[in-house]
């Protein structure tokens, strides 16, 4: 089943790391690089290198946050949101 998995979203240029935090993302949107640099322990160049491959792919969208008018949150676009639920 993994093998299966990893055929469908590895043309799409999800990596196993990148999924994982597609799926933080939906379970925990909006949110925020530090929220995924603390969940994941990585440093947050590497997590923003990834959000920004994600975003260029279509997968993540960056908005403005509500609460903190200069604060950037990560949300799954319905690209993204398309991957996770298959």
């Amino acid at each position: 089943m993994q093998a299966r998995i990893w055929a469908h979203l590895e043309p799409l240029g999800i990596n196993r790391l990148c999924f994982s935090y597609l799926l933080y993302i939906d379970a925990h949107s909006p949110c925020r690089i530090g929220e995924l640099v603390e969940a994941f322990h990585m440093d947050k160049a590497s997590v923003t290198r990834s959000m920004a491959s994600l975003g260029k792919l279509g997968f993540v969208d960056k908005q403005a946050d509500k609460a903190q008018s200069r604060a950037i949150v990560l949300v799954l676009s319905p690209a993204g949101k398309a991957v996770v639920r298959e």
